[in-house]
């Protein structure tokens, strides 16, 4: 391979993993800013009409979410997906470095950053699933 083309892959591919863990890092803190979000709210409907809206809702959506039965949330599968990006970049990073390469350095980058966001992605999965069955929140 050109050693050009080597230098803009492996660059390419740093930059990428970086932002894979990124958004892990962004679909982690949605998860756990949202439920105290809705905590906030619930706290907020127990007390009297403060913002004037006079709205005062007698539905319930807990019988229509118990008839949808138990759907985890779909955002799971957004953090699987980035691990299984991260292992393929890692693979790559592995075929790079056992051909011959002159940017080893940047490639046992991408090598352990991609480590890291596989292992950081499933973790983000796990935290996900969690957060839904603890607090309740089985949704599609």
């Amino acid at each position: 391979m050109d050693d050009r083309l080597d230098a803009q892959l492996s660059l390419g591919a740093v930059v990428l993993v970086v932002f894979l863990i990124a958004g892990q890092v962004i679909l982690l803190a949605a998860h756990l800013w949202v439920p105290m979000a809705q905590t906030a709210n619930l706290l907020l409907e127990d007390e009297p009409d403060l913002y004037g809206t006079g709205a005062d809702d007698a539905t319930s959506t807990d019988e229509a979410d118990a008839d949808r039965g138990p759907r985890l949330s779909p955002w799971r599968w957004a953090a699987y997906a980035t691990s299984a990006l991260a292992l393929g970049l890692g693979v790559f990073a592995v075929r790079r470095l056992l051909g011959n390469t002159g940017e080893r350095v940047r490639w046992t980058w991408v090598l352990l950053l991609s480590a890291f966001a596989a292992l950081f992605g499933l973790f983000s999965a796990w935290v996900v699933v969690r957060q839904a069955l603890m607090l309740g929140q089985l949704t599609g």
